[in-house]
């Protein structure tokens, strides 16, 4: 079922034209690192959820994710600035100048 979801909503997407439009010769790599430094706060939480799964102490299994999920986060908020300074511009903003 899920997969079938999964295809009809590409297909809408693309369908419609709703693509994200890189401005610049350093956006794709700030596209790439938004979507490392996310998908490295996401495999943190889910080791999290793992390892207390599997019996370690919650204690100790949220003071050393949590370390390193505030250090994801971080990154991904410096990254994320570049976002909202105008970097990444969405569909909808096409035709608009980027902000400087």
């Amino acid at each position: 079922m899920w997969p079938l979801v999964n295809w009809l909503l590409a297909a809408r997407h693309a369908r419609r034209g709703d693509r994200v439009r890189l401005i610049g010769t350093r956006s794709p790599a700030g596209a790439y690192g938004i979507a490392v430094s996310l998908l490295m706060a996401i495999t943190t939480l889910l080791a999290a959820l793992v390892a207390i799964q599997w019996g370690y102490s919650p204690v100790i299994v949220i003071a050393v994710n949590g370390f390193f999920f505030i250090i994801d986060c971080i990154f991904f908020a410096a990254k994320l600035d570049k976002t909202v300074r105008g970097r990444l511009v969405s569909a909808a903003a096409r035709g608009r100048p980027s902000p400087s």
